[in-house]
């Protein structure tokens, strides 16, 4: 009850979509005694759950995939908290997430795991458990499929706590290509030639290595946010830049 009381404090005067949460916690079947991970992103206002991943293990590309999901499905969260578990994937993702935060106007706050406190966990488990929804023989993809279409809607028709609050979260920028969320840029390279993104320099060269001299001219930029790649290409050519310099501000 105290801990209740901590988080309705901390969270008085909070929108629905301010606080995204991701975490993941082991589960097992009930019908075959097997290990997985699960991972669930859910908003920490309202107990809403997002989205969810069941797969083997913890994996990297099960919490990028599940944050993904959530800015294309609803929008940008002011926040996004990562409870943190003391795995080997954390600092690699800590990384990738900081990366990812940054570009898309979030702030990153990591907490220490603890699942004591963690209700919506539990409430996902129980109810599982209330209503078998999974055949033994379903694949991992099967699963995720009827998890994120079914059982979160049910769930959240059981737990989620209503607000009256406006919806925090913030529409992607126009310029964000969807499901992939590759932003797009005009850019224009300087007396040089070069091209200025990010306080990075790049030089720009074609197919065969060749060095394109574009002086003050217009190009298109493509980044991959969570790919952490960069496309260039002018008119239908595409080019290839090569970091020349990173300036320090």
């Amino acid at each position: 009850r105290n801990e209740e009381m901590k988080r309705v404090l901390f969270n008085e005067g909070k929108e629905y979509g301010s606080r995204g949460c991701i975490s993941s916690m082991l589960y097992t079947w009930i019908h075959t005694d097997q290990v997985c991970c699960l991972h669930l992103l859910y908003d920490e206002v309202t107990n809403s759950l997002l989205c969810g991943c069941f797969s083997l293990h913890e994996e990297e590309n099960c919490y990028l995939s599940l944050l993904k999901q959530l800015l294309v499905q609803y929008g940008i969260p002011e926040n996004l908290i990562f409870i943190v578990a003391e795995t080997s994937i954390c600092n690699n993702l800590c990384g990738k997430l900081k990366r990812i935060c940054k570009r898309f106007g979030m702030e990153l706050l990591m907490n220490p795991i603890d699942h004591r406190s963690n209700k919506v966990f539990e409430q996902v488990a129980w109810l599982i458990k209330k209503n078998p929804l999974y055949l033994v023989n379903s694949s991992y993809e099967e699963i995720n499929r009827y998890f994120n279409e079914a059982f979160i809607p049910v769930y959240n028709r059981c737990y989620a706590r209503p607000t009256l609050a406006d919806n925090g979260f913030v529409p992607l920028p126009d310029n964000v290509e969807r499901p992939y969320l590759i932003m797009k840029f005009l850019r224009k390279t300087d007396h040089q030639g070069r091209l200025s993104f990010h306080s990075q320099l790049y030089e720009l060269y074609d197919e065969y290595g060749s060095n394109v001299n574009l002086i003050d001219t217009e190009i298109v930029l493509q980044e991959d946010i969570f790919k952490n790649t960069l496309r260039v290409y002018y008119g239908k050519q595409k080019l290839y830049p090569v970091l020349c310099m990173t300036v320090t501000q």
